[in-house]
């Protein structure tokens, strides 16, 4: 793959003699950040503000290129890559330009010649990835891995040969594949087996292709002694926002990975996350299926309060035969009412002459955004003035998707101001406090003024 820089230089140009170019020019080139070995690249140059002829000559390795360069042209030159390097893996990208003045003094002839950029060159032709069919392998286990060679076109690479080596975590050799002397089109599939005492830890799959050690591709995995569950805990609730006079449905069972039920024992546990106190705490004995109970959110989860209470349920089922064990939790809110709720957003201090703005959000009683298009707040606004007068004004917020917007420009001569907002029954009222300049200004330009 090849990316691509862009590098822009900027040239003066000096005379050789004694007069002076001084006209500032640019040229920008791009080209290719990594050559390999056999293939031709173009190299991309753009003169701009060019307004005579000018020459260019680009040099990399053993290729020079000229092309003339007028104003606004974008021209490509074909740099062509010598089939071998050497033991260089840098070469520089050199660029000369040329251009013949008439001046007072005469004819006069201006060069300069810049290196861009150092190249890198890369011999290597394809890429290597390995893959195994999962991360973590218990002792006893057999280990399937797979090794996929493909060309700098991503297509099937031809292997001619292939050396794997399998180390442990002591970094000892514990599987070869060996000088295969088959053709492999791309793909290479192979597996082994682990023993039951095998040593614990990260081990290393390494390939080397067609004798290619520097190229060397390898693939860590982890052995380790886990126990994965063979079976699954589930915990439904049909409702997640209750109010206080309601009942709380909740269903739980577990089930193995090929869907049947698990027979075991439940613990079911909820507990209020809001104080902390546990409300509930039972085991059930031989449960084969789904298993549903039911409790008063006001008299057996202790929701007495007027204040909406969080609650965390968790069910932990144990299989009566192998004595595993799987969790499964889900969280849960009980409200004292099903009042809406807003929240008001405002300048903490407000400046006589400049505009004061107001964000009204408007929520259910569940605490999601009301969809309403229609539905309006009532904001008013309060000024009392600096001879004593007060003056009101009332403003209808339109709700769109659940917030209200309204701004107001505050007259030169007020003293005190107080923010009243009414939607439904919710009501809101905060008085605010006169601020400075510096204050007054940032609060309203950043954060509350209109865009």
């Amino acid at each position: 793959m090849n990316f691509f820089w862009l590098f822009s230089l900027s040239l003066l140009f000096n005379i050789l003699h004694i007069e002076c170019y001084n006209k500032e020019e640019f040229v920008t080139i791009w080209a290719p950040q990594t050559f390999y070995d056999t293939k031709d690249y173009n190299v991309v140059v753009l003169s701009n503000n060019i307004d005579k002829r000018t020459e260019i000559a680009l040099q990399f390795r053993r290729s020079l290129a000229t092309v003339s360069l007028v104003s606004d042209k974008v021209l490509k030159v074909r740099m062509s890559n010598p089939n071998k390097s050497g033991s260089k893996t840098k070469f520089n990208l050199i660029m000369t330009l040329h251009r013949n003045e008439t001046g007072s003094t005469g004819q006069r002839h201006m060069c300069m010649t810049q290196t861009l950029q150092e190249i890198q060159a890369e011999k290597k032709n394809f890429f290597t990835f390995i893959q195994t069919d999962k991360p973590i392998y218990k002792p006893g286990d057999d280990v399937r891995f797979r090794i996929i060679v493909v060309d700098r076109d991503l297509k099937p690479y031809h292997m001619n040969n292939i050396n794997i080596n399998v180390t442990d975590s002591l970094n000892r050799p514990i599987k070869v594949f060996d000088d295969l002397g088959e053709s492999y089109l791309g793909v290479f599939t192979q597996n082994f087996s682990l023993s039951g005492n095998t040593p614990l830890g990260i081990w290393k799959i390494r390939a080397v292709i067609d004798k290619m050690e520097q190229w060397e591709t390898s693939k860590e995995f982890a052995v380790s002694k886990y126990t994965l569950p063979p079976f699954a805990a589930y915990i439904q609730l049909k409702e997640k926002h209750l109010l206080t006079n309601s009942i709380l449905k909740l269903s739980f069972y577990a089930k193995y990975s090929f869907e049947d039920f698990v027979r075991g024992n439940a613990q079911l546990t909820i507990t209020c996350t809001t104080n902390g106190q546990v409300v509930v705490s039972k085991t059930f004995n031989d449960i084969a299926n789904i298993h549903t109970v039911k409790y008063k959110a006001q008299d057996d989860l202790k929701a007495k309060t007027r204040t909406k209470l969080d609650y965390l349920a968790t069910v932990v089922f144990t299989d009566s035969e192998s004595g595993i064990s799987a969790n499964k939790s889900i969280k849960f809110t009980v409200h004292a009412d099903n009042s809406p709720k807003i929240e008001p957003n405002h300048p903490a201090k407000f400046m006589p002459g400049l505009p004061f703005g107001i964000k009204v959000s408007v929520y259910d009683w569940t605490g999601k955004l009301i969809e309403s298009t229609h539905e309006r707040v009532v904001i008013k606004l309060e000024c009392r003035l600096q001879n004593g007068e007060v003056r009101t004004y009332v403003f209808d917020g339109v709700i769109r998707r659940g917030v209200a917007i309204v701004n107001a420009l505050i007259s030169d001569d007020t003293d005190e101001l107080t923010v009243k907002i009414q939607y439904i029954l919710v009501t809101y009222e905060k008085k605010i406090e006169k601020g400075s300049v510096i204050v007054g200004i940032n609060k309203i330009a950043v954060d509350y003024m209109p865009k």
